[in-house]
């Protein structure tokens, strides 16, 4: 093997019927001896890594795959290729998913010599990391029915490596089955809030139909609004979808007071356990907004007041409404921090990615199939958001995992 200057040189052995091994070899030497045991497709595999910036970088790999019998000797030439590093991990709906899979790596155009695939295991929290001559690569499960209930993606994640640089996939699945039947609904307040008395002005509602997978789904049938407090809101009239999977309802609200808060509620009349929910801020007449101090965070969608989230992998997620609030309680409309999640327990729940506030969002968020519970029935779970900047900013909500 002919290889440049190199500050470490590791050797893989792997095959049937014994553990893998890693050894380092001397990077002065282009020879080596190795005694393996006997057997079929043993594989040897090199990587070469080079100083960059005070780093060991891989950017150099050989591999050869070859039987070998009781007591036979075996010369091997190991073609030693440009290199770079794949690493990525399991997600479902956008969430981490933490479980041990096969995958399999599929290079576009494989070099000679070379192999044409690669099988890499995820660790026990769904993440992998291999290094992997330069090119293009399909990264899929090696057996589709590996983890019972999902299924990859149709379009299989495409990665392309150049050398001496690391590269961070997702691999996306998704429920086995797949179906366009309408599961829940989802409302969103335009602008956020609404002003209350004595100048009320009436605000929009988005209403969107989704299936069990997140996916939009076509309705046929009547939406029925209530509210928490009939004192509170001037709710919309039944409104009826003929195939639509969104409907936007012009001035659908209106505040019956100065202030307060109150949830709101819609169902499909003819499917009663299609529903959706959200939590409607009320804003004083002409009030001045302070800045943010804390976070509330709600699952609207579940059954007050003792809510059970969903849990197992064919649990559906649930919404999750992020509101941030200043010191007097109410929306902080001006908010526009980075939060980020976590959980008391990450095999309980798989919580979303960093979000940062933006304008339109006017200092609430609905995050759709933000929470999936993955834990054991009965378990309790906290869920926590905080401001990755000011973690004084923060707020959590303790949730009792249920059935599926």
């Amino acid at each position: 093997m002919t290889v440049p200057s190199l500050a470490r040189l590791t050797l893989r052995v792997e095959g049937l019927g014994f553990p893998a091994r890693s050894l380092t070899l001397d990077t002065r030497s282009q020879s080596f001896e190795l005694e393996v045991p006997a057997g079929p497709k043993r594989t040897l595999s090199l990587v070469g890594e080079e100083m960059k910036q005070g780093k060991e970088v891989p950017t150099w790999y050989g591999a050869v795959t070859f039987d070998l019998s009781p007591g036979q000797t075996l010369d091997v030439v190991i073609p030693v290729v440009p290199a770079g590093t794949l690493g990525g991990a399991l997600y479902v709906a956008g969430n981490r998913l933490p479980a041990q899979v096969d995958l399999r790596l599929a290079a576009d155009a494989p070099r000679p010599g070379v192999p044409a695939t690669f099988v890499v295991q995820t660790d026990a929290s769904g993440a992998f990391d291999v290094v992997l001559p330069t090119g293009a690569y399909a990264v899929g499960l090696l057996t589709e029915d590996v983890l019972a209930g999902l299924r990859p993606k149709k379009t299989k994640t495409r990665a392309y490596l150049t050398q001496g640089t690391r590269l961070d996939v997702p691999v996306e699945l998704l429920p086995a089955t797949a179906s366009i039947e309408p599961a829940r609904l989802l409302l969103d307040l335009i602008g956020g809030v609404l002003v209350g008395l004595p100048l009320p002005s009436p605000a929009d509602l988005m209403i969107r139909v989704q299936d069990a997978q997140g996916a939009p789904a076509p309705l046929f049938g009547s939406v029925t609004f209530s509210e928490s407090d009939t004192a509170l809101l001037k709710v919309p009239a039944d409104v009826s979808f003929a195939g639509q999977s969104e409907l936007r309802l012009a001035g659908g609200l209106l505040a019956l007071v100065a202030s307060g808060s109150a949830a709101l509620r819609a169902k499909v009349r003819e499917r009663p356990d299609v529903q959706g929910a959200l939590t409607v801020y009320i804003l004083p007449q002409g009030v001045s907004v302070g800045p943010a101090a804390s976070l509330s965070l709600s699952l609207p969608s579940l059954k007050l007041p003792s809510p059970k989230l969903p849990t197992g992998l064919l649990a559906p997620a649930v919404d999750l409404q992020v509101t941030a609030l200043d010191a007097a309680g109410q929306v902080a409309s001006g908010y526009r921090g980075t939060i980020t999640f976590s959980g008391s327990d990450v095999l309980a729940l798989l919580v979303p990615s960093d979000y940062t506030f933006v304008a339109q969002d006017t200092g609430s968020r609905l995050f759709a199939a933000g929470v999936r519970g993955i834990g054991l029935p009965g378990a309790v779970a906290v869920l926590r958001a905080r401001d990755r900047t000011n973690p004084s900013i923060h707020g959590e909500l303790s949730v009792t995992l249920g059935g599926p």
